[in-house]
């Protein structure tokens, strides 16, 4: 290889890298969600819906309880919430890629045994490490998070 070529690898190796380590920043910078970006109504695909409202409440219709509840006994009902509270929680710091998650109280339900029950859906936005905003899914991981199974809600 002459000397010429050499230094042309460099710099297209060089850009490579500036163009590697800016998306690697770019996907790592926080931007935490405010309650506009997930007030409003949410569907998931089996019909389920969570509305989160601005003050803080929310209803749900059609939940899943083996989606949401540890029950065996009403594992393949659904429920409904009539009267929920809703607020944006910062995840433990970790290697995990998502920092933010709705935290849900279920205050009053369908099946009185849920009442007062906290969960969480995870905040899920729009870049390849999914923390940037905007705000396209919540879910809970459906078993293992490892195997990648979700149970997903998209806004309507």
């Amino acid at each position: 290889m002459d000397g010429k070529f050499k230094m042309e690898v460099k710099k297209i190796l060089h850009i490579i890298f500036i163009i590697i380590s800016f998306s690697l920043y770019q996907g790592c910078s926080e931007t935490q969600p405010k309650k506009n970006d997930i007030a409003g109504v949410w569907l998931s695909r089996d019909g389920a819906i969570i509305e989160f409202k601005k003050d803080g409440t929310f209803i749900a219709k059609h939940l899943p309880a083996k989606n949401f509840i540890s029950d065996d006994e009403n594992s393949e009902k659904r429920f409904d919430c009539y009267l929920g509270k809703w607020a944006i929680k910062e995840s433990a710091r970790s290697l995990d890629q998502f920092l933010w998650f709705v935290e849900l109280n279920f205050v009053k339900n369908s099946v009185t045994d849920y009442n007062n029950t906290v969960f969480s859906l995870v905040i899920s936005g729009s870049n390849f490490m999914e923390n940037k905003a905007p705000w396209k899914k919540l879910f809970n991981w459906i078993g293992d998070p490892d195997s990648g199974n979700r149970y997903e809600f998209s806004r309507k």
